[in-house]
């Protein structure tokens, strides 16, 4: 029986010996699956980070296009307004030169009369 026992002990230590090496073998192979499914996990961040990055220059740009269109129509509303106001004084003036030239021919048909008046002959408006 005492041969036996250290044959037994043998045979127990390989069997250890080569749970152990597939337990290893198992760890192994976990952490290079989980190491595997970092680096996937790592590449898509990495992939996320570059897509929203070109999203956020992309969002910059619309920004400024935007901000472009703004002032554009901000200059051209100016403009429209100045032309406006341009507009309405060039009225106002013709207006006024207008007015001054009634106002001139009056005097002028006033200043007529009087020659007439004076030469005896004597024209209301309807003449002149």
């Amino acid at each position: 029986a005492g041969i036996n026992c250290p044959q037994k002990n043998l045979e127990i230590k390989k069997i250890r010996d080569n749970l152990q090496s597939e337990d290893r073998h198992f760890l192994e192979e976990s952490l290079t699956d989980k190491e595997t499914q970092l680096k996937k996990k790592k590449d898509q961040i990495l992939e996320m980070v570059e897509v929203l990055n070109y999203l956020e220059e992309k969002n910059n740009e619309l920004e400024q296009v935007v901000k472009d269109q703004d002032t554009k129509l901000l200059q051209e509303r100016v403009k429209s307004r100045l032309g406006e106001e341009t507009i309405a004084a060039k009225d106002k003036e013709i207006l006024a030169m207008a007015e001054e030239m009634n106002r001139l021919e009056a005097v002028l048909r006033a200043r007529e009369n009087e020659l007439l008046e004076l030469k005896g002959v004597h024209m209301d408006d309807e003449t002149f």
